[in-house]
C-alpha cells in the first residue's frame, strides 16, 4: 500500500509531476521503463542476486530474467556513481567513484567529502550530487537509546533503501549510541553502523546528532567524539546540491556539551549566506537538523529570531528533524512544513499511533516542490500520520504517570493467598479513555499498528526485559473488566492478586494498563501504561542461610539495564553492629569518573557517573542516608556506616543463571543501628554511559520494616 500527500508547501511553485519510477516497497514490485540491455549482457558484481539477497529476499532463478530486463535502468544508476570527486569554481565537491574511493579509505557507503590535512571532514562544504531526472532522497531516522537488537531495523532499512533506489540517503543523526567515556566503544558502535551503511547502493550523507558527539565525561570542553565523528562520518554542517533539490544540513549540538543545544554564530552566518544564494534558484530546498530547535526554550526563541525568517525569505519547503523518537508533523509555518521523524532501530516502547515506529521518510523533489511520505516495513504512510496534538495526548498518558496501586502485597504468603488492592488511574486527557489491566508478558505476539494500517508492531516484545519484568513473581493479577474513565477524571479499580506459589521475598509483578482513546481522526490509539504494586517488605536480621531480599526495578523505564536484580541481607555481630551486604550482578563495574559535587547528587534521583550503593534509614521522624561509589573508593552522606569493604569479580547465582558482579559489606555504627526503624537500599548501574539506572529494595520514598526475630517457616532460600 502506498499513501502519498500533496506538496507540503501550501505555496506550491509548480504542479508536481508524477515520479518517473514508482516507489518499490516490501512485497510490491513495479517495472520501471528502461533502455534496452547492452549487447554484452554483463552484470556488475553489486547487482548479483546472490550478493544482494538478504534474509527477507526470496530471490531465485526467475529473478535472473528480471535482472536482465532491468539491466539498462540499473546501469544508468551505476554510471551516475563513476565520476571522480573534484571541486568546481564555486567550491562544490562532486560525489562520484564511490566504490573505488570509499573502498580504498575504508569508508564504503559514505559520500566522498573534502578533508583537511589531518583527515577531518571540512565543515560548511558543498556536496554536489550527480544529476538525475527527478530527485528522491530517503531520510533515515535515529537509531540510538536502544540495545543492539535495534540494528536489525537498520538492516531492514538498508534493504528497503536499496529497493527504493533514491538518489541519496540522509541520516538525521544519532547513528551510534555514544555518550560513552570509552573511544574504543564509540568506534565499535560506528563500525557496527558503517558495516550496514556500506551495503547501501546509493550515496549516504550523515547528519550529526547529540549521541554522535557528546562525551560520557559530561565535560563541556570534551570534543573527542566530535573529532572522531568528522574523521569517520563527515562535516558537522554542509550543503548538498541535487538536480532538483538543495539540502542544508545543520549541527544542532554545536556547543557539544549536552546542556544547551543550538547553532553557533559561524554556522548561522554560513546558513544565511547559503539561503541568500538560493533565492533565485528554481530547485526545492529543505533544511535538516537533528534536534527540533524550533520547539521549546531558548533554542526556540533563537530559531524564531535568527533562522526562521531566513528560511521564509529563501522559500524553504520543509524543515525536518529527529531526536524525539516520535513521528509527528507540526502545523505549517509561513508556508514551511515542519516535520519530526521517528526512529529506525532506537527504543520504541509504544504502538505507532502513539507516534513511535521504525520507519524511513521518502522525499521526492520535482519541479521545485517536495512530496513527503513514510515507509515502514511493507507499506507507506502519509507524512502527517501522527499529528502533534495526538502525539502529545499519548505522551501525556505516560508522562503524568497516570497509573499506580494503593495497598501492598505481603512479604511472605502461602500459595493461594488472595490480596485485594486498588489500581488508581487518572485520565489527564480532554477525551475519555478505556483501560484494560493485564499482566505484562515476556513474549507478547506482534499486533496491528492501528488506524487501519496493515503492518504489525513488535514494540512490546522488543522492549521485554526478562530481568526487570519479573515474570518469576508468584503474584498473579486476576482478570479485571475494562473500565471507561471520563475526560479529566480518575477511577479506583478494585484488583485481586493471588499467589500462585509460596511468596518468599518475592519480586513485584509488572502490570500493563492498555489505555485507548480516539484521536483527531477518530482512530483508536493504544498507549501502554505500566506499574507495580508495592510489597510490604519486612527484613529479618540473621534471617538464615540464603536470606536475601531483592533490589528491584520499581518505576518502569525502557532504559533499564539488562541484568538481574541485586540483593540485600542483614546480620548482627556480638558487638551490636548491623552488617549490610549488597550483591550486584554487573558486567561492567564503573568507578573512573570524578567525585560527586554536593549532597543533592546523593539521592535516588541523582545521576552519578559511577556505580553506587545508597543506604537510607529511618529513625523516628528523621531519615539519614549514606552513599558509596565502591569502585572509586568514595563515600558521602551521614556517618551511619562505620566501615565498608568491596569484593570484586564475584559470580552471583540468580533466577536467570550465574552472572558476574560485585558486592559490598557495610558495618552500621551501633547507635545508628539501635535507632533504625526502617531501611531502603538503592543501587545505581552506570556501565560507562551518560545515564545511570537505579533499582531499590522498596519503591523510592518507602522503607522496609525490621524484624529482629529468627526467620519464619516461609523464610527459606529461593
Amino acid at each position: 500500500m502506498r499513501t502519498s500527500t500533496p506538496s507540503m508547501n501550501p505555496n506550491q511553485k509548480t504542479a508536481l509531476p508524477a515520479p518517473p519510477h514508482p516507489i518499490l516497497v516490501h512485497r510490491q514490485f513495479a517495472w520501471p521503463k528502461c533502455r534496452p540491455q547492452r549487447a554484452t549482457g554483463d552484470l556488475h558484481e553489486h547487482l548479483s542476486p546472490l550478493r544482494s539477497a538478504g534474509p527477507r529476499s526470496a530471490v531465485g532463478g526467475v529473478f535472473l530474467a528480471c535482472l536482465a530486463t532491468l539491466w539498462g535502468c540499473m546501469a544508468v544508476s551505476a554510471a551516475s556513481l563513476t565520476h571522480q570527486a573534484q571541486r568546481d569554481p564555486a567550491g562544490t565537491v562532486a560525489l562520484g567513484a564511490l566504490a573505488e574511493r570509499q573502498t580504498e579509505s575504508g569508508q564504503r557507503g559514505l559520500a566522498a567529502v573534502e578533508r583537511d590535512g589531518t583527515g577531518l571532514a571540512v565543515d560548511g562544504q558543498r556536496l554536489r550530487i550527480a544529476p538525475q531526472p527527478c530527485t528522491r532522497i530517503v531520510i533515515l531516522p535515529d537509531r540510538t537509546t536502544g540495545n543492539d537488537a535495534g540494528l536489525s531495523y537498520v538492516d531492514e532499512a538498508v534493504e528497503d533503501i536499496n529497493r527504493l533506489r533514491p538518489d541519496a540517503v540522509i541520516a538525521i543523526g544519532d547513528m551510534v549510541q555514544g555518550y560513552t567515556r570509552n573511544p574504543a566503544e564509540w568506534n565499535r558502535q560506528a563500525d557496527d553502523h558503517l558495516a550496514r551503511v556500506q551495503r547501501l547502493q546509493v550515496p549516504f550523507l550523515p547528519l550529526v546528532g547529540n549521541h554522535d558527539v557528546i562525551s560520557g565525561t559530561r565535560e563541556a570542553g570534551d570534543r573527542t567524539y566530535e573529532r572522531m565523528y568528522r574523521e569517520r562520518y563527515g562535516p558537522r554542517w554542509y550543503r548538498a546540491d541535487f538536480e532538483h533539490l538543495v539540502a542544508l544540513a545543520l549541527d544542532s549540538d554545536e556547543p557539544c556539551d549536552g546542556r544547551k543545544p543550538g547553532l553557533g554564530d559561524a554556522q548561522v552566518q554560513w546558513l544565511t549566506r547559503e539561503l541568500e544564494s538560493l533565492r533565485d534558484d528554481p530547485r526545492a530546498r529543505i533544511v535538516l537538523v537533528h534536534r527540533p530547535l524550533w520547539r521549546t526554550g531558548s533554542s526556540r526563541a533563537e530559531w524564531d529570531a535568527r533562522v526562521h525568517p531566513a528560511l521564509v525569505a529563501a522559500r524553504v519547503d520543509a524543515v525536518i528533524a529527529g531526536h524525539l523518537h516520535a513521528l509527528q508533523m507540526d502545523e505549517p509555518r509561513d508556508g514551511i512544513a515542519y516535520l519530526v521523524v521517528g526512529t529506525c532501530g532506537g527504543n520504541v516502547d509504544q504502538l505507532p499511533l502513539a507516534g513511535q515506529l521504525h520507519h524511513l521518510t521518502v522525499l521526492n523533489a520535482c519541479g521545485g516542490d517536495v512530496d513527503l511520505s513514510h515507509v515502514p516495513a511493507g507499506a507507506t504512510i502519509a507524512a502527517d500520520f501522527i499529528r502533534s496534538s495526538d502525539q502529545e495526548r499519548a505522551y501525556a498518558l505516560k508522562r503524568d504517570r497516570t497509573m499506580s496501586f494503593e495497598g501492598s502485597l505481603p512479604e511472605s504468603a502461602p500459595a493461594g493467598t488472595a490480596v485485594r488492592l486498588e489500581c488508581v488511574i487518572a485520565n489527564p486527557l480532554d477525551t475519555p479513555i478505556d483501560i484494560q489491566l493485564m499482566p505484562e508478558p515476556l513474549d507478547p505476539p506482534p499486533e496491528p499498528a492501528g488506524g487501519g494500517e496493515r503492518f504489525l508492531s513488535t514494540a512490546r516484545s522488543d522492549m521485554a526485559n526478562p530481568f526487570t519484568w519479573h515474570a518469576s513473581s508468584p503474584w498473579s493479577l486476576e482478570t479485571v473488566a475494562p473500565v471507561t474513565i471520563a475526560a479529566r477524571q480518575s477511577a479506583r479499580i478494585p484488583v485481586t492478586f493471588r499467589a500462585t506459589a509460596d511468596a518468599v521475598r518475592s519480586v513485584p509483578p509488572l502490570i500493563a494498563g492498555r489505555a485507548r482513546f480516539a484521536d483527531s481522526r477518530s482512530r483508536t490509539v493504544d498507549v501502554i501504561l505500566r506499574a507495580r504494586p508495592d510489597i510490604a517488605r519486612t527484613l529479618r536480621v540473621d534471617g538464615g542461610v540464603g536470606a536475601r531480599w531483592p533490589i528491584s526495578a520499581w518505576p518502569w523505564t525502557p532504559y533499564d539495564t539488562r541484568e538481574p536484580d541485586g540483593s540485600l541481607s542483614l546480620s548482627r555481630d556480638g558487638s551490636g553492629h548491623l552488617w549490610i551486604e549488597v550483591t550486584i550482578p554487573d558486567g561492567t563495574a564503573t568507578g573512573d569518573a570524578a567525585p560527586l559535587q554536593g549532597p543533592q547528587q546523593a539521592g535516588p534521583d541523582a545521576n552519578p557517573r559511577n556505580d553506587a550503593v545508597r543506604i537510607e534509614i529511618s529513625a523516628g521522624d528523621s531519615t539519614m542516608s549514606w552513599l558509596v561509589e565502591p569502585h572509586a573508593g568514595r563515600a558521602y552522606g551521614d556517618p551511619i556506616v562505620a566501615e565498608w569493604t568491596l569484593q570484586r569479580d564475584v559470580t552471583i547465582d540468580t533466577p536467570h543463571g550465574p552472572h558476574a558482579g560485585w558486592s559490598i559489606r557495610a558495618r552500621m555504627a551501633p547507635e545508628a543501628a539501635a535507632a533504625m526503624k526502617g531501611i531502603n537500599a538503592f543501587t545505581a548501574d552506570n556501565d560507562l554511559t551518560y545515564h545511570t539506572q537505579w533499582r531499590s529494595l522498596c519503591p523510592p520514598g518507602r522503607h522496609a520494616a525490621l524484624d529482629a526475630q529468627p526467620a519464619g517457616a516461609l523464610n527459606t532460600q529461593r
